[in-house]
């Protein structure tokens, strides 16, 4: 502690001028004493030096002289070598502040005191500072390619700081962070004039010391199409318009041309919303125009309008559509027609897009057509059925329906030949043929009448009614509910399921499950099934045989026309009529010429009846050689029926045959 003159409680001068001289630090013929109150003394130093006491903030960023004293006596004055010796001994390692400096010299010259008083400062370190950028707009709205968004101020470096104890400070980086703008970021900057300028137009944002500025316009893959953000203002506030887009185009290298009506709508909806219209395309390429291919045209048609016939009460049949006609020899199928050239089209960039040429067709000619080059038409050369399939074309026996027979096809009546159905037919639908029916799926509840055989590869599934009748055999894989009339046989591969069957020749079950169930089957010839009937007793009737024609009537005529001989022959004999007709009379020969006529007309008729006659005899005589053979299993409930006689069967029966006795007119059961 510095201290020049105080104050001691002492007993007297002398005790009180040791405790002043320890207190002091002198030597005590160096301190003078000088009463002041009982037990208290005024002392002070006779010879004092000036001091100083120099003290550093706890920062160390000031030097203070807390006490200053001035010198006694013949104590030596203060100066300013003497005062920096005292800055340094307290540690200060920098220059004092020259006019504290003065002023502690002489203040302490003059013989005062002084305190508190700063005679040096140091210097606080000054971080760096980043670049920034000043917005020359709002970045809220769009800007457009090449306008400035913004200008840079520069980073600034950072100032040292310096302590009064001489160490040096550094806060912080030493240099500040630049502006960047990393690649693809849509802005770049304009070193001429420290200006950020967009690439895109878009809207641009500083993101940790970042330009960006995103891309409001999106091209498709295909280059066909641009869309756009849309706002009614860009960031300087000045109207978005088709001309300006159109600008912002350059930077894209899009050569398409904005779409105004467009644009011109999506600015006025951003504008009554206050915000921005997405997705709007403000561009498209033009497509290609492909070329035409070569294409045949079906002059000759078939059958008549597709849409329904009109009966006769004036409704519409949706169902009917007229005949399928047959082609003749001679009349014209069709025209082959060029194929036509294609306009090429433009992507937004004005890249070509090609167009496809159009490819010529080329027929392949199957029997019956004959070509005329000079015209390219094609002509029938046979009667027939129209075939044109996979750029083949010919005349065929059979007519083709690619799908299902249903609304599309309408019912199908043909004038000549065969169909074949590659898919089923519907019901409420039929078809009528002269000749073979194909079908390759299921016929469901439809009428078909074939004047050939009917093949079903599927099914016959008739619920809602329906028939088929065949002047030839019928075959499927299954028959359910169904109603059937063959000429021929009629074969079913695995079940007939409550159907009503006449078949002129073989009923025939045999190939898969070979089942017959609760049907009334009527055979000409015959049947052959693995199982008739079922174990729970369904009645299924079986007639054998056809049904005895009565020739009531017949044999009345060949008595009446036997009369009739028997009066002209009693008359005229039973000569040879030429010769009969010379020997009589010339006046007679016209009467008589009526006779022989007549005569000749009975014996005609009887010669006729005789072979009705015969042909049932010989009819009968194959019936009676029918015979039915299962190789499983005869039901209970199974009734047979042949020329009056029936047989209802009460026990199972396995592999046997079935037939009609006419010796003692009765149904006979044997093993096979």
């Amino acid at each position: 502690m510095l201290i020049h003159r105080s104050t001691v409680q002492a007993t007297d001068e002398q005790v009180a001028r040791v405790k002043a001289a320890k207190l002091m630090e002198t030597d005590p013929d160096n301190i003078i004493v000088t009463p002041s109150e009982p037990g208290s003394f005024l002392v002070e130093m006779r010879n004092a030096d000036a001091e100083v006491e120099i003290v550093v903030s706890e920062d160390k960023l000031e030097a203070i002289v807390a006490v200053g004293l001035p010198a006694t006596g013949s104590g030596q004055r203060m100066t300013y070598e003497r005062f920096i010796n005292r800055i340094s001994a307290a540690g200060v390692r920098i220059s004092p502040i020259p006019e504290a400096a003065k002023k502690v010299i002489s203040t302490l010259a003059g013989g005062m005191e002084l305190e508190n008083l700063v005679i040096a400062r140091g210097r606080k370190p000054v971080p760096a500072e980043d670049a920034r950028v000043e917005a020359l707009g709002d970045w809220h709205l769009p800007a457009l390619p090449g306008d400035a968004v913004g200008k840079i101020i520069p980073s600034k470096r950072a100032v040292e700081g310096r302590l009064v104890t001489g160490e040096r400070q550094l806060e912080g980086a030493a240099e500040g962070k630049g502006i960047r703008f990393p690649e693809g970021s849509g802005c770049y900057i304009d070193k001429t004039a420290l200006l950020v300028r967009a690439e895109y137009y878009g809207i641009v944002s500083l993101l940790n010391q970042e330009m960006h500025c995103s891309n409001l316009i999106s091209i498709s893959k295909d280059a066909m199409e641009v869309r756009a953000t849309i706002f009614a203002k860009d960031f300087k506030g000045s109207p978005l318009t088709a001309e300006r887009m159109q600008g912002a185009f350059e930077s894209y290298e899009i050569d398409g041309k904005v779409d105004r009506f467009n644009m011109a709508t999506a600015v006025e909806e951003a504008e009554q919303k206050g915000s921005f219209v997405k997705d709007v395309i403000v561009c498209r390429g033009v497509l290609p125009v492909h070329g035409e291919d070569g294409w045949f045209e079906m002059i000759f048609k078939e059958n008549s309008p597709s849409f329904g016939v009109e009966k006769e009460d004036g409704r519409m049949d949706y169902r009917a559509r007229g005949m399928v006609r047959a082609i003749h020899s001679g009349d014209i199928i069709g025209k082959l027609h060029p194929p036509k050239g294609g306009v090429p089209g433009k992507d937004v960039f004005g890249k070509v897009i090609p167009a496809r040429e159009g490819y010529l067709l080329k027929l392949d000619l199957g029997e019956g057509v004959r070509h005329d080059e000079s015209k390219d038409e094609f002509y029938a050369e046979q009667d027939g059925m129209v075939l044109f399939q996979k750029n083949f074309l010919a005349i065929s026996e059979t007519y083709c329906v690619e799908k299902d027979v249903d609304i599309s096809t309408g019912n199908l009546v043909l004038e000549k030949g065969s169909v074949h159905v590659k898919g089923s037919v519907l019901a409420g639908f039929s078809i009528t043929s002269p000749g073979n029916i194909l079908v390759n799926d299921v016929v469901e509840s439809a009428v078909l009448e074939a004047g050939g055989d009917i093949e079903i590869k599927g099914g016959i599934l008739m619920d809602k009614g329906g028939k088929i009748s065949s002047k030839g055999g019928v075959s499927a894989l299954f028959a359910k509910n169904a109603v059937i009339e063959s000429h021929g046989d009629v074969n079913i591969a695995h079940e007939i399921n409550n159907c009503i069957v006449f078949a002129s020749r073989k009923v025939i079950v045999t190939r898969g499950r070979g089942k017959i169930i609760g049907s009334t089957i009527r055979c000409g010839k015959g049947l052959e099934a693995n199982e008739l009937g079922s174990s729970l007793g369904v009645e299924t009737n079986i007639f054998l045989g056809i049904e005895r024609k009565s020739f009531e009537k017949e044999m009345a005529k060949k008595k009446e026309l036997q009369a009739v001989l028997h009066k002209i022959y009693g008359v005229l004999g039973t000569g040879h009529p030429k010769a009969i007709w010379a020997n009589a009379p010339p006046d007679k020969r016209t009467a008589i010429a009526s006779l022989l006529k007549t005569r000749l007309q009975a014996e005609q008729g009887l010669k006729e009846l005789e072979k009705r006659f015969e042909a049932e005899r010989v009819r009968m005589r194959k019936a009676y050689n029918a015979r039915i053979k299962v190789y499983k299993t005869i039901f209970p409930g199974t009734i047979f029926n042949c020329f009056g006689a029936s047989f209802r069967v009460a026990e199972p029966v396995s592999y046997s045959q079935v037939y009609y006795d006419p010796i003692v007119d009765k149904i006979v059961i044997s093993s096979l």
